[in-house]
């Protein structure tokens, strides 16, 4: 028979031991903006891992919990609280050049420190197996997000990461610490008719892949992501920037909105609209105020031209682009006129076979955007039109959803391929000057 008494102890322990413990090391080492920032990611990411995590070790029964006070979803809240500050700020503040080894040290506590947490935590016979997917879901990628964001190295990855991260809390634990609350729960949600997500799919389309395509951003064109102690480098103002100038909140509140239309919960749905109070008055003041002093006039005309929340139809044109496209392939030159019929903002299109340098078939360049070859290419070309054609870009563009498109455009034979340098001319002997207008 349990005590009260020791489930008290081993509860306390578990959440006041990982507070004085990174507390502790905060002070003793202080630590720099980077080495935080990386403690805060990580431990963002193990708050969303470890309550997904334990939800599925309640299912399949590799350990439960013998209390319900004061618990998420079953979990315990202390608990979960002080598991993800021990698996993400701890490594991270003790020294980020040796967070592998500290994190053997934390998986060897964890196997010795799990069984005697008895009074709290109940291990069925296949516990091991929902350690080892705990170690693999939570931990390492936890310390791998930290390790990057403190060492400002792998932005993409970490960009990536944080999608995920960020996605899980709007989506998955916000509504969980709600339904806590008020006693609401995800039947609404499992009840609901297959046609119903699909449409509710097509309805946040745009705003998910414009929010996903930003956070993005921030890493190709700033080489920074979206949290506060690692911003981009540099003004941002290309992809989803170039249309509204906070397309994060904005793609986050809506999405955050229909989530909880979903689940047929108001408080969610109150929960969108104050956040969406929240981000356009105080921290759009302290947004405004920060980006001012960081970007000066560069930041003065872009909001002059870029509203915060009201998408724009034409993009602004903060820098100039060319893509390059191959007039002697027939599909090239016909995305080359296509393009040139809707005057893009900011574009100019040229003949591939004309660069100085060796060229596939369509090649998109801006400085500080890099070289994208094939339908990412196109994809990047459009959103020089209008906000109709951006949209789809973005959605194109997702992680999974370009790799994919790009296969079957390589099946068909329509993947990037290089094309010989030297001056185009026509059949008739006359130069292709097709694409050779400026547009901007």
């Amino acid at each position: 028979m349990k005590s009260p008494t020791s489930e008290l102890i081993v509860r306390a322990a578990a959440l006041y031991l990982p507070i004085t413990v990174a507390l502790a090391l905060v002070i003793h080492r202080r630590p720099d903006r980077r080495r935080i920032a990386g403690a805060v990611v990580a431990v963002a990411w193990n708050l969303v891992a470890l309550l997904a995590l334990n939800v599925l070790a309640q299912h399949f029964g590799w350990w439960t919990f013998s209390t319900n006070t004061a618990a998420m979803a079953g979990t315990p809240a202390d608990l979960w609280i002080g598991w993800a500050l021990l698996w993400g700020a701890v490594p991270l503040l003790i020294i980020s050049e040796r967070v592998v080894l500290v994190g053997v040290a934390l998986v060897a506590t964890d196997l010795v420190m799990m069984p005697m947490a008895a009074p709290v935590v109940s291990l069925g016979s296949t516990w091991l197996i929902g350690e080892l997917l705990c170690i693999a879901t939570c931990l390492v990628p936890g310390l791998l997000l930290g390790r990057w964001t403190a060492r400002d190295s792998h932005v993409r990855r970490r960009a990536t990461l944080q999608i995920v991260a960020f996605g899980g809390l709007l989506l998955f634990v916000l509504p969980t610490l709600i339904f806590t609350i008020t006693g609401e729960d995800w039947t609404a949600l499992v009840q609901r008719p297959r046609w119903q997500f699909v449409l509710a799919a097509l309805i946040a389309a745009p705003a998910g892949a414009m929010a996903v395509q930003a956070v993005r951003e921030f890493a190709v064109s700033g080489n920074g992501t979206p949290v506060p102690l690692d911003p981009p480098r540099r003004l941002v103002t290309t992809g989803p920037y170039a249309y509204v100038a906070n397309p994060m909140q904005l793609g986050g509140t809506f999405i955050l909105a229909e989530w909880g239309v979903l689940l047929a919960s108001l408080a969610v749905v109150a929960a969108a609209v104050m956040g969406a109070l929240f981000s356009a008055g105080v921290a759009a003041w302290n947004e405004g105020s920060e980006l001012s002093q960081r970007f000066g006039q560069d930041w003065s005309r872009y909001r002059a031209e870029v509203r915060l929340w009201l998408p724009r139809w034409r993009p602004y044109t903060g820098a100039n682009a060319t893509v390059f496209v191959g007039t002697t392939c027939e599909p090239c030159s016909d995305v080359g006129r296509f393009l040139a019929r809707r005057r893009p903002r900011g574009l100019e299109i040229a003949a591939a076979e004309d660069s100085s340098d060796a060229m596939t078939r369509i090649t998109y360049r801006m400085d500080g955007l890099g070289t994208e070859t094939g339908l990412a290419a196109v994809g990047r070309s459009v959103e020089h039109v209008n906000l109709a054609w951006a949209i789809g870009s973005w959605i194109v563009r997702l992680p999974l959803v370009r790799p994919f498109l790009q296969l079957v455009a390589d099946a068909v034979g329509a993947g990037p391929r290089r094309l010989s340098r030297g001056p185009v001319t026509r059949s008739d002997g006359r130069p292709n000057d097709l694409l050779s207008d400026h547009i901007s």
